[in-house]
C-alpha cells in the first residue's frame, strides 16, 4: 500500500526510518513494484535490509497465502494494516490506523467487502501478538469493538511529518508554484482523499458562505486523490468557481502550498490520525480541524476545532481566523512547536520496542 494516501505515507516513512537506524535487526520488506526504489537512499546505506517482491493484490485472497509463505523463517511479521494473514505461522504485529470500514457504511458499499473487513479484523483479534495504533482514539475504537483484544496488547505510536515537508520561505519557489496552478487569490487549503467522511462538501459550503456574506476573496485549494466511487464530490468541486482542484502533488509542491495557505482545514467526520493537519502545522499554517475522532488529539492546543455537522460553526471560525492576522501568527507558532514533538525516528524506535517485547528481548 506504499502508494496509497495516508497509509502509504506511514509505510514509506516508517520503512525508511527502520532502515536508517541501527537496531541490530535484519529486515526483509515484502514489497510491491518499485518500493525498493522509493527507499533507495536509505537502503543503499543499510547492510541489514533486503527486499522481496510480492505479487498478490491488497485485500485479495492471494495475499492470505503469499505473505505467510514469504515470511517463513522470520522471527516476526509486521503487517502495517489490518489485512493480516489468518494462518501466519510466526509471531505477528499489526498496525491499525482506523476502523472506518466498520464504522461507516459508505466506506464499503459492498456487503461482501464489509464481511471480509470484519473477518480480517477478527484475524487481528485472534492472531496479533501486539497491535500498534496511531492514536488514542483508534485504540478506544478498537478495544470497544473487539473485547478479545486486551489493552496491554495495544500500543499507541503516532505518525510524524516527512523530512521532505517543511516551511518554504523562498519567494521564487512559492511564486512558481502559484503561477503553475493559476492561484491568484489568497486561499484556504484542504489535503486528503476525496471520500464522504472527509466532509469536503461541508468545507465548500462553509467557505462559500464566508465569501458571500463577509465578502472575503479567499479561494479553496484541494489536493488529494479522487475516488470514482463518489462522483458527487467531484461534481460539487467542479460547480464552484472558487474551488481549485489540483489532484495529487509531489512533496515539494505540497510543501509550497502549505506554506502559502492562509488557513488549513481538515473537516473530517472521522480520522484515524489526520496526518495532513500535522504536516500543515509543520509548515507554519494555522490549522482548523473538526472536533471528532483523533483530530483534537493530534493538534492539541495548537489548532482550533469545530463541529463538522455545523456548517455555520465552520463559517464563523473561518471568518474569525482569516480576519485576524495576529491570531494566525500565534497559531502558526504554536503549530510549528506542536509538530516538532513528532518524529519518524521516534516512531521507528517505539515500533522496534514493540517487536522486542513480542520476541522477549
Amino acid at each position: 500500500m506504499w502508494k496509497h494516501a495516508g497509509i502509504g505515507r506511514y509505510v514509506s516513512e516508517l520503512s525508511a526510518a527502520l532502515i536508517q537506524e541501527d537496531f541490530g535487526i535484519d529486515f526483509t520488506f515484502l514489497s510491491g513494484p518499485n518500493f525498493e526504489g522509493s527507499l533507495q537512499r536509505a537502503a543503499a546505506s543499510s547492510r541489514c535490509s533486503k527486499f522481496q517482491r510480492t505479487f498478490s493484490g491488497i485485500y485479495g485472497p492471494a495475499e492470505q497465502f503469499e505473505i505467510p509463505f514469504r515470511s517463513l523463517g522470520a522471527d516476526l511479521l509486521h503487517v502495517p494494516h489490518f489485512n493480516v494473514p489468518f494462518f501466519s505461522p510466526g509471531k505477528l504485529v499489526t498496525t491499525v490506523h482506523d476502523l472506518i470500514y466498520l464504522r461507516d457504511p459508505q466506506a464499503l458499499r459492498s456487503g461482501l467487502g464489509r464481511a471480509y473487513a470484519s473477518w480480517l479484523f477478527k484475524g487481528v483479534e485472534k492472531r496479533a501478538c501486539a497491535v500498534i495504533v496511531v492514536s488514542e482514539n483508534t485504540r478506544s475504537d478498537l478495544l470497544e469493538r473487539f473485547p478479545g483484544i486486551s489493552r496491554e496488547r495495544v500500543t499507541v505510536i503516532p505518525e510524524a511529518v516527512s523530512s521532505h515537508l517543511g516551511r518554504i520561505d523562498d519567494a521564487d519557489v512559492l511564486e512558481n508554484v502559484r503561477r503553475k496552478h493559476g492561484l491568484k487569490n489568497p486561499f484556504v487549503l484542504f489535503v486528503g482523499s476525496l471520500k464522504p467522511h472527509k466532509n469536503v462538501e461541508g468545507l465548500i459550503e462553509a467557505l462559500e458562505t464566508v465569501r458571500r456574506e463577509q465578502k472575503l476573496p479567499h479561494d479553496l485549494v484541494i489536493v488529494g486523490r479522487p475516488d470514482p466511487k463518489y462522483p458527487k464530490i467531484m461534481e460539487c468541486i467542479r460547480k464552484h468557481s472558487f474551488v481549485n482542484y489540483l489532484g495529487e502533488l509531489s512533496d515539494p509542491e505540497l510543501a509550497a502550498l502549505y506554506s502559502m495557505a492562509e488557513v488549513f482545514v481538515l473537516p473530517s467526520f472521522y480520522e484515524g490520525f489526520g496526518l495532513p493537519a500535522l504536516e500543515a502545522m509543520a509548515c507554519g499554517v494555522p490549522v482548523l480541524v473538526s472536533n471528532r475522532a483523533s483530530l483534537p488529539e493530534v493538534v492539541g492546543d495548537a489548532g482550533k476545532v469545530f463541529d463538522p455537522d455545523r456548517v455555520d460553526a465552520l463559517s464563523e471560525l473561518l471568518y474569525n481566523t482569516l480576519k485576524n492576522r495576529d491570531l494566525r501568527k500565534e497559531m502558526s507558532k504554536r503549530g510549528s512547536e506542536r509538530a516538532r514533538q513528532f518524529s519518524w525516528k521516534r516512531t521507528a524506535q517505539e515500533t522496534v520496542g514493540v517487536y522486542e517485547r513480542v520476541l522477549g528481548s
